[in-house]
């Protein structure tokens, strides 16, 4: 015989069976998800190992290591103020250096070289001659050569060593 329900008990064994169902919904989805992150085709098995052996992470540890790492960085702050200080003394020194040999060789009129000698004139002229035509300037050489009426400059017997000595007694 079935038994007559009132309405509050109908409404109870609906929500009853909306319950269950949303229980048997949830259990379906943790089942899913579970499965998902069994998949060692998603999750391989040698990288999970991997990230397991990275331990915890220690709010202590984490502290400590920050204020290691902020010590390091106070010290290499230091360092290089030390080494831009030694830069700026080394660019000061350097340019007082420099400027001191300026004013040396600012102080030495040409004067004081004196004239070009008659065989200096005509190894520079020579040597003028040679660079022209090794830097490929043809033209200026021949018109170097026609410019210099004095001299044979085709010819060069036996005064190569004595270019250098014309140039050093000028430049060094």
């Amino acid at each position: 015989m079935a038994t007559k329900k009132s309405v509050g008990d109908l409404k109870e064994d609906d929500l009853k069976g909306k319950k269950v169902s949303v229980d048997y919904g949830r259990d379906a989805q943790a089942m899913r998800l579970k499965e998902f992150f069994a998949d060692p085709f998603h999750f391989p098995v040698d990288q999970i190992s991997r990230h397991k052996s990275l331990g915890v992470v220690d709010p202590q540890n984490l502290l400590e290591e920050k204020e290691a790492i902020e010590e390091k960085l106070a010290l290499s702050d230091y360092e290089l103020r030390l080494a831009r200080e030694d830069v700026m003394k080394l660019k000061t020194e350097l340019q007082r250096k420099v400027d001191l040999l300026r004013d040396k060789l600012s102080n030495v009129p040409f004067s004081t070289l004196g004239p070009l000698k008659a065989n200096e004139r005509k190894d520079l002229n020579r040597a003028v001659k040679e660079y022209l035509l090794i830097d490929g300037y043809r033209l200026t050489a021949m018109t170097f050569c026609e410019e210099v009426t004095d001299q044979n400059l085709d010819v060069w017997a036996n005064l190569l060593t004595s270019v250098p000595d014309a140039l050093c007694h000028y430049y060094y």
